[in-house]
């Protein structure tokens, strides 16, 4: 069992930050942007941590509830997909 405690802070451009710290005495900070969008149905989705982790995703919505997906993961690798919005 771990402890943390931590801040999130809302930036500008809806840009999320993450400061926590655990009961090792480990520090992380992330920074991450959702449904950021490029074009009208083009959406980007990225995240990275002092961890050294990130994740990059990329959405292009077909209709209202369906989408198509892709994203890559530092652990994880490439994965895409169907997605529904509901």
């Amino acid at each position: 069992m771990a402890a943390t405690l931590g801040v999130r802070y809302l930036l500008p451009m809806f840009i999320q930050t993450d400061l926590r710290v655990d009961d090792t005495g480990h520090f992380r900070f992330q920074i991450s942007r959702s449904d950021l969008d490029l074009t009208a149905r083009l959406r980007l989705d990225a995240m990275w941590n002092t961890d050294r982790e990130y994740d990059v995703g990329m959405r292009y919505i077909l209709t209202k509830r369906f989408s198509l997906s892709a994203n890559y993961d530092s652990h994880f690798g490439a994965g895409g997909g169907i997605a529904y919005t509901y």
